[in-house]
């Protein structure tokens, strides 16, 4: 398969560092069933939907297949693929989406149609003990891709772009030569939002045990804020 490299001169940290033709070009890419190497706030992902594009991904990531992918969502996506098990939760999802990044860890929605778009292999590494997890308020650039599949009944999964287990990268040029070799479409966006010394990644908060599965970007306020849902909608958790 053809590999398509982009680069943008455009500054990275604000909505002007993409363009529309890279938002269209990105949706070719993923009807394609490419593996595309594109960036988000909290770091650059390898993202796909097909079958091909995620076992490349393992594959690059030296992932074991355990480990599961995650959506790339929005809330209007997120409301597809999840069930919230209360009108708080979703409440609160919502606004703390609005404040930050984050992921979630909900139960799946059996009803769900973006799901029915995946290949059975990938659908397997999505949804596992009947739960699925989603970032959110990901960054301008993969919210309007994302958002641009959604319209199309395409649903983007993926993980980070780095090795296993050894942390985000935020910049292009930093990542690891096999990563960028296993991409068939690839946009150099610069440096990350969210880049820190100590390479974290997004906080995830797992809704079907109430806890706090990573602590990462902005896990100063997000757990205080997630601990006191926790006591008021499940005390025998606490």
């Amino acid at each position: 398969m053809k590999t398509n490299t982009q680069q943008s001169q455009q500054p990275a940290d604000t909505a002007s560092y993409y363009t529309e033709r890279e938002v269209q070009d990105a949706l070719a890419a993923f009807g394609r069933g490419d593996l595309c190497l594109l960036k988000g706030d909290i770091g650059y992902g390898l993202l796909g939907n097909s079958d091909a594009a995620i076992r490349k991904m393992y594959a690059a990531k030296g992932r074991p297949y355990s480990n599961p992918c995650i959506v790339i969502g929005n809330l209007a996506i997120l409301r597809d693929v999840a069930s919230f098990p209360s009108p708080e939760i979703e409440r609160w999802v919502a606004a703390m989406a609005a404040r930050t990044t984050l992921a979630v860890v909900l139960p799946v929605n059996p009803r769900s149609r973006l799901l029915t778009t995946l290949p059975a292999w990938v659908l397997g590494q999505v949804v596992t003990h009947q739960t699925i997890a989603a970032f959110l308020n990901v960054g301008p650039f993969l919210e309007q891709v994302i958002e641009g599949a959604r319209q199309q009944q395409m649903l983007v999964v993926g993980s980070s772009a780095n090795p296993s287990s050894q942390g985000n990268i935020y910049d292009f040029a930093e990542l690891p030569p096999q990563i960028v070799a296993a991409a068939d479409f690839k946009i150099d966006h610069g440096r990350s939002l969210h880049a820190n010394p100590e390479r974290k990644a997004t906080t995830i908060v797992n809704f079907t045990n109430w806890t706090v599965k990573r602590r990462g970007v902005n896990a100063e306020f997000i757990e205080p804020s997630f601990f006191q849902l926790k006591e008021q909608l499940a005390p025998a958790a606490v």
